[in-house]
């Protein structure tokens, strides 16, 4: 039986999986002979490296053995590739010397906001009580929906009139048709949503339709022609849905119990922009305005910012 390769060796995403650089010691570091389940080259390979991975990956219906087989021939193939770079010096270019540096710091600022997540209390029942009573569309009166829709681009001045045909219209070829005539770009799509894969804005003036009729809705990046085809009643009791809840909640916290901290730490910091970059400087919250600009990921790399990493949509059921 041979085991599944891929073009790249999976070495190579190891740090990303175990958010360490543990799979990188050399033969001068002392491990407990009971916990060795290779050796390469003289360096030692623990069953703690190997369970890491293991954790980190889906079964897939795979057998135990070859999970392990397949985890074990990765820790392999990681260290006969940093003997070899080591052989060569590699580990002492810069631009090595320099991802190492970042990754270790990412690692570190990550274990740090682990620890502040992990001092937060679950959601309260009332909490979850309260959010399920807040939101009908999505439990107590929760639909599975076979929606029409038409992304229009969104041009301000085609607002008011494109309001007045969606009001009007029986059909949705009528938008179709207008657009057409003004030569608006638009694009036309079909899909079955479940009340949770909706957007909440949007499910808000959704739910209120009725099998037929229609909504417009201005979304961030375009305008958004939705027509109700059908609909089934989906209800999802609170029993049902509090596990799904009590994430999302939690998720919701985490996002902000983080965002507040690193914003603190922020506060309390000296920090200095040099030359030209201090344009570019992004204020803390209620500072002085800056140039707007994207921010990169500060998870580590291959991973998710730590604000997002836990996120989770709130999928409540199985028939969408």
């Amino acid at each position: 039986m041979f085991l599944h390769r891929t073009s790249y060796p999976k070495f190579v995403f190891l740090a990303a999986l175990t958010g360490s650089l543990a799979g990188c010691g050399g033969a001068g570091e002392a491990t407990d002979a009971t916990q060795v389940v290779a050796k390469v080259n003289g360096s030692e390979i623990s069953i703690h490296q190997l369970n890491a991975i293991l954790a980190k990956q889906p079964s897939q219906g795979v057998s135990s053995d070859t999970a392990r087989a397949q985890a074990l021939d990765e820790l392999v193939e990681q260290q006969v590739a940093y003997d070899k770079a080591v052989e060569l010096k590699l580990d002492r270019s810069p631009d090595v010397v320099m991802a190492i540096e970042s990754m270790k710091k990412s690692i570190i600022a990550r274990a740090y906001l682990q620890q502040v997540i992990g001092a937060l209390s679950q959601p309260s029942q009332e909490d979850i009580h309260q959010y399920y009573e807040e939101h009908p569309a999505l439990f107590a009166e929760r639909k599975l929906y076979s929606l029409q829709e038409v992304a229009i681009e969104p041009r301000q001045e085609l607002l008011a009139p494109l309001n007045e045909k969606v009001n009007n219209a029986k059909q949705l070829e009528d938008i179709v048709s207008w657009l057409k005539s003004e030569g608006v770009q638009y694009r036309v799509n079909a899909a079955n949503r479940s009340a949770e894969q909706i957007g909440l804005e949007l499910l808000t003036q959704v739910a209120r339709l009725e099998d037929g009729a229609m909504t417009l809705f201005q979304g961030p990046n375009n305008y958004l022609v939705v027509r109700v085809a059908a609909s089934q009643e989906r209800p999802v009791s609170e029993e049902d849905a509090k596990p799904r809840i009590t994430q999302y909640l939690h998720n919701l916290k985490v996002q902000k119990t983080v965002t507040e901290e690193v914003e603190r730490l922020k506060h309390s910091a000296a920090i200095e922009y040099v030359g030209d970059f201090k344009r570019l400087a992004i204020p803390a919250a209620g500072g002085e305005a800056g140039v707007e600009i994207g921010t990169e990921n500060s998870g580590v790399e291959g991973g998710e910012d730590i604000r997002n990493a836990d996120a989770v949509s709130l999928q409540l059921g199985s028939d969408a």
